[in-house]
């Protein structure tokens, strides 16, 4: 039995709810983003959708940014064989990420339509772009990537794309996508805010379907290894349970909607970290070669 102290255990914490709070935030600004062209028609429109996270987008990339921090001090091993393992997905993610700012602060400084057009669509590529790859890259953590007895990541790019993992990815990208859109319906006015509630019907069916399926296969893969964590499996049925209850929350109540699907993301990310801990990384090769927290 691998073998912790108390000062991991806090460590560990911590860093979930760093991470726990970053998806919970960044999600409704991914989602709200992505249906810029979607809820906003018109010019006026579409500034409306940008303008709804302007407080908080760039604030809430703190989070990341000290989660980040906070696994290279507490588990450097976890942060060398994340990074360079999983190299290319990060890359993408960093990219997705300043598309999105420059798109931000570029779209208003000229008048032109297709000046416009161009930084919107920007924005909205690298809102989908972590989306989705957030959601691939936790999957590959807790269900295994190949590592070697050094810690070292020996897989390819193309090991990361299993069905696991383009699951995981389709279910935070819809789940954010869902969250955004009740969030966005809450800040703004008609027609966007009608058009948004209509984007959150679809999404939030989506969302359901892939957070339900794919807690039910992290669920299923638990059972093979060691036995299904009861508090994992507990966090799992109240993510999925609170999905469902948002889709027809959303019309008749979007501030509990809001509240559900921010528990929905959080309830997620604490059902793979349970399934995680001890381990930071699962090698799928060797469970000897796991990455563990000490």
């Amino acid at each position: 039995m691998t073998q912790y102290t108390t000062l991991e255990v806090i460590w560990f914490l911590l860093l979930g709810v760093l991470w726990i709070g970053y998806f919970a935030l960044e999600g409704y600004d991914y989602g709200a983003t992505m249906l810029t062209r979607i809820a906003g028609r018109e010019r006026w429109e579409r500034r409306m959708v940008i303008h709804s996270i302007g407080p908080w987008w760039d604030a809430n990339q703190v989070w990341l940014i000290v989660a980040a921090a906070a696994t290279f001090a507490a588990f450097p091993g976890w942060y060398a064989t994340l990074f360079s393992g999983f190299y290319f997905i990060p890359l993408l993610i960093l990219v997705g990420l300043i598309l999105r700012g420059v798109a931000f602060e570029f779209w208003g400084k000229e008048d032109s339509p297709g000046w416009r057009s161009a930084w919107e669509w920007a924005a909205i590529v690298g809102s989908v772009l972590p989306a989705f790859l957030w959601g691939l890259v936790w999957a590959n953590i807790v269900h295994g990537t190949p590592i070697d007895r050094r810690g070292e990541a020996t897989g390819s790019l193309g090991d990361l794309l299993g069905g696991y993992a383009l699951l995981g990815g389709v279910a935070t990208l819809s789940l954010f996508l869902f969250h955004g859109a009740i969030f966005l319906a809450l800040r703004v006015e008609d027609p966007v805010a009608a058009r948004a509630l209509r984007a959150a019907r679809v999404a939030g069916v989506a969302a359901a379907v892939a957070t339900i399926a794919f807690l039910a296969w992290t669920i299923a893969t638990q059972a093979d290894r060691e036995g299904a964590e009861p508090l994992s499996l507990t966090c799992a049925i109240a993510s999925g349970a609170l999905v469902v209850v948002a889709v027809p929350l959303a019309a008749r109540r979007p501030l509990a909607a809001v509240a559900a699907t921010t528990g929905a993301i959080a309830l997620l990310f604490c059902a793979l970290l349970v399934d995680l801990f001890p381990h930071v990384m699962i090698s799928s090769t060797n469970p000897r070669s796991s990455v563990v927290s000490t």
